[in-house]
C-alpha cells in the first residue's frame, strides 16, 4: 500500500512540463535527470522497494532501501536514483550511488519544491 502522500509528490513533478531536465545546483555542476510522471512512477520503483516480480526488496538495517524512501527519477549521466523520504513534510530529495550493495543517502535538496524551483526544462 502507498502512502497517500504520493499523490501530492507525483503532483509536484508535473507541474514540470518536460520530464528530462537540468537541475541546477547552488555552486555545484547541474544534474541532467528524467523525472517521473504519474505512468512510470511505479515501474521506476523497480531494483529499489521491489524486485521485478514485484516482491519487497525493503530493510530495516543500514544500507537498506528504507520504506519511507520513493524514486522519483534518475540521473541520466550516473543512472542513480533520485528519491523523496516521505516521513519530511517537505519530501526533501535524496540521491545514492547505484550498485555498491547498500545505499547511503546524500540529500541534494531540502524539499521536493527546491527542485522544481531549480529546473531548467529540457526538449524532451
Amino acid at each position: 500500500m502507498e502512502p497517500e502522500e504520493l499523490d501530492a509528490v507525483v503532483k509536484i513533478i508535473e507541474t514540470v512540463e518536460f520530464k528530462d531536465v537540468e537541475i541546477n545546483q547552488d555552486g555545484q555542476a547541474p544534474i541532467h535527470a528524467h523525472l517521473y510522471g504519474r505512468e512510470e512512477f511505479k515501474e521506476g520503483q523497480i531494483g529499489y522497494r521491489v524486485d521485478a516480480d514485484w516482491n519487497s526488496i525493503l530493510g530495516d538495517e543500514e544500507g537498506d532501501w528504507q520504506d519511507d524512501w520513493y524514486v522519483i527519477g534518475y540521473n541520466l549521466d550516473t543512472g542513480d536514483p533520485l528519491f523523496v523520504d516521505v516521513t519530511e513534510v517537505e519530501f526533501p530529495v535524496f540521491t545514492a550511488e547505484n550498485g555498491k550493495g547498500e545505499w547511503n543517502p546524500t540529500r541534494l535538496f531540502n524539499s521536493l519544491d527546491d527542485v522544481i524551483n531549480h529546473v531548467k526544462e529540457g526538449d524532451s
